[in-house]
């Protein structure tokens, strides 16, 4: 899945999942079952992408951020710390029916 088929998402849902994914040196992910979703990134800024690995030049949130994203079916959620100290992407699942 390209990141250009992602849609900004609607952040007034009911939140059904959560997922998070340890930022470090190497590449981590989650699958995201849920087509609406957000994402933010604690303790350090970050680098994902979706449905691809997370690499020094994909996109970029920064430390305390949240983004709301919504995709045409579940994907993979890639992430990578941006700098030298890790972090944790939060990914909070919304129930696209609301």
């Amino acid at each position: 899945m390209s990141i250009a088929q992602a849609l900004l998402g609607d952040k007034f849902k009911h939140p059904v999942a959560a997922y998070s994914v340890a930022a470090a040196s190497s590449n981590a992910s989650v699958t995201v079952n849920e087509t609406d979703f957000s994402i933010c990134a604690k303790g350090a800024d970050i680098r994902y992408n979706l449905g691809a690995a997370a690499t020094a030049t994909t996109f970029y949130i920064p430390k305390d951020e949240t983004y709301f994203i919504r995709v045409k079916n579940a994907t993979t959620v890639q992430a990578l710390r941006d700098a030298s100290t890790d972090g944790t992407l939060l990914i909070t699942g919304f129930d696209s029916n609301t």
